[in-house]
């Protein structure tokens, strides 16, 4: 048979081979002419480099016959032809790896001008595609420019790759993919409450900036924009215009955040973006469900959603603007008050190791419900809540509130059992997920940003992220409900919830928060009380003085880890993470605690650092200033490592 075999490593070789022979031979020539001794030096080391250098040569020649032997056995003369002006690339490599054989049609289509015969398949394939064609026997490549969809098989020792040219083809494909709709809702965060009191001129200048900024970053793209009203506009264009805006990672949050209205005070921007859907309506649909998912992360920022229910999110500088409004919290006491009169028994359950903002808010709920003679139960885990003072302090005070676990309350729930779920709106955060599960009417009320795996089933879902704590939207509630019925106690409880979200009236508050503490201290909430429910044992305290002692700094965030794993570990840890934030450069405090199998990280900030984002990056979640997560980790270094790149990602997006 005629078939093409590799001779260039050996003529490669064989080249070096003679230029360094005849060096060697000229010095051994040449050195009795300075010394004998040199002579006698050079000479056996000059015989025995031509002996190994001629056993070399021979047994890469044998090597070389041996393969074109192997060939020759398993293709014949008829078959070599075939193959050769087959059309499709053909290329045999030896079980060492080396490229021994191609046909015409390789050469032409794939390998060019360069010369592949003896070189190794990593040249044409690269590691990762190696290993995919032993695995799934196909594997898609890039190879001068081009892109082959490659497939292997064995023949005899050696293996024959078929390369399939589909550089047309897949260049079509990415060029529709970029072809395809997107559709793009943007609001401007409560636009008519900043400008409730502007003079007309003032409007129609705001309004015309807003414009006039939303056309110019627009422009470059290749679609529609349409105005809705003054303050939500609706764009159509392309999967390519859609990419590039994420390049500039959504330029126009910054611009509109330039907008003054009055002094001090700017305007922020939300959108949802709908994309890669069969359908602009579809689109539509989707960039109306991201929307709302931008603006139930407290806005200024956008969202974009696929058909697959996966979400980016762009922005979320800015803190949520509160709304001076309660024609939606009216509206929600409303329909709250009938969804308890039509049920036979209400159950309060709020999220894992609830804290005080999460039972106080439950037992004030608990009060108002059981002076309208409603059966009302809390849901909680007594053994790992974070509110045992507020716990103790309810029970002494009213021994008939009824606390139960999962084991005692899940026999009496049926389709008329009421669930609210206050302070989260995440499924896997609840107390007990097999009671939210058991339940089929759910009422939903947090002031947490959203998240993308929220509770979709609630007939209510009531969230503000512009309060500052469950306990305020609860203070709210019930003076729609019924204000008669918060009791000293229930007072007490609620304002216990805000001052710990607020961190005593520090973050995070509003004017309605102040309101809400007002009514509060009207209905006798005692603040002496509340300040006793925040006292720490000693033993919390040593810890928590060890945390922060041990504390490293990097670039402005403050980085602790707890080892100790106690009943006070998570009190410890959270205080820690409180108290680290009043270093002088501390942007931002993260506190690492072992729990169970799994390290914990307690995250806070006083605002200017969105804490939310660095612990939503490592699967956890929260709100602005306060947040956590938990890594499947017991590793403290590697839960650091995780920790260093999610503030270095933080860092770049910023």
């Amino acid at each position: 048979m005629t078939i093409r075999h590799n001779r260039k490593k050996l003529w490669n070789f064989d080249e070096v081979v003679w230029f360094l022979s005849i060096i060697l031979v000229l010095q051994t020539a040449i050195s009795p002419f300075f010394s004998m001794e040199l002579f006698f030096v050079l000479l056996p080391i000059t015989l025995l480099s031509l002996i190994g250098a001629g056993i070399r040569i021979w047994l890469l020649k044998e090597r070389l016959e041996k393969s074109v032997s192997k060939i020759a056995y398993q293709i014949s003369d008829e078959h070599s032809d075939t193959l050769n002006s087959f059309s499709v690339p053909v290329l045999f490599a030896s079980p060492e790896g080396e490229i021994i054989w191609y046909n015409r049609a390789f050469s032409v289509t794939v390998a060019g001008d360069t010369e592949l015969l003896g070189e190794k398949l990593e040249t044409v394939l690269d590691a990762d595609s190696i290993e995919l064609l032993n695995d799934m026997h196909n594997a898609d490549i890039a190879y001068n420019n081009k892109l082959f969809t490659v497939f292997d098989s064995a023949s005899g020792e050696n293996k024959v790759y078929y390369f399939v040219d589909q550089t047309s083809l897949k260049r079509t494909a990415y060029e529709y993919s970029l072809s395809r709709p997107a559709v793009a809702i943007l609001a401007i965060d409560s636009l008519d409450e900043l400008l409730g009191n502007a003079r007309d001129s003032e409007k129609i200048r705001i309004n015309g900036l807003i414009q006039n900024a939303i056309e110019a970053w627009f422009a470059p793209a290749n679609g529609i924009l349409k105005t809705l009203s003054n303050d939500r506009f609706m764009l159509i264009f392309d999967e390519r215009s859609l990419r590039f805006f994420m390049e500039g990672r959504f330029e126009i949050l910054e611009q509109i955040r330039k907008i003054e209205v009055g002094a001090g005070t700017t305007l922020t921007l939300s959108a949802g973006v709908g994309h890669d859907c069969p359908t602009l309506r579809e689109c539509e649909d989707l960039a109306r469900q991201a929307l709302d998912m931008a603006l139930g992360r407290g806005g200024d920022q956008v969202a974009l959603k696929s058909p697959s229910g996966d979400y980016q999110f762009f922005g979320g500088v800015k803190a949520a603007s509160e709304k001076h409004t309660r024609v939606r919290t009216r509206i929600v006491a409303s329909a709250l008050s009938e969804l308890i009169a039509g049920s036979d028994r209400i159950l309060l359950m709020g999220h894992k190791y609830s804290d005080l903002d999460c039972l106080g808010a439950a037992y004030a709920f608990a009060s108002a419900i059981e002076s309208i003679g409603k059966p009302v139960h809390i849901v909680l885990n007594r053994k790992n809540t974070l509110a045992k003072p507020l716990l103790q302090y309810i029970e002494a005070e009213h021994a008939a509130c009824s606390i139960v676990d999962d084991a005692e309350i899940l026999p009496m729930i049926d389709r008329k059992t009421l669930l609210i779920i206050l302070d989260t709106h995440r499924p896997s955060f609840v107390d007990y997920e097999a009671v939210y599960e058991a339940c089929k009417t759910v009422v939903v009320i947090d002031h947490h940003r959203k998240a993308v795996d929220y509770i979709e089933n609630a007939v209510i879902f009531y969230h503000e992220t512009a309060a500052s704590s469950a306990c305020e939207m609860t203070a709210e509630l019930i003076q729609y409900m019924n204000a008669t019925s918060i009791s000293s106690v229930a007072a007490d409880a609620l304002l216990a919830g805000i001052m710990l979200d607020t961190r005593n009236f520090v973050l995070h508050t509003g004017v309605r928060t102040f309101e809400a503490a007002a009514f509060l201290r009207q209905r006798g909430a005692n603040p002496v009380v509340v300040k006793k429910l925040f006292a720490g044992s000693m033993p919390t305290y040593r810890q928590r003085v060890s945390i922060v002692a041990s504390a490293e700094f990097h670039e402005g965030f403050a980085i602790a880890k707890n080892e100790i794993q106690d009943e006070n570990s998570r009190v410890a840890t959270s205080q820690a993470a409180d108290e680290l934030l009043n270093i002088d450069g501390v942007r931002a405090s993260f506190v690492m605690c072992l729990v169970g199998d799994s390290i914990n990280i307690s995250a806070r900030s006083l605002g200017e650092v969105n804490v939310q984002l660095i612990m939503e990056s490592l699967g956890g979640g929260g709100h602005r200033t306060m947040a956590a997560c938990q890594l499947p980790t017991t590793n403290f270094d590697e839960a650091k490592a995780q920790l260093l790149k999610a503030l270095e990602t933080y860092q770049k997006d910023r």
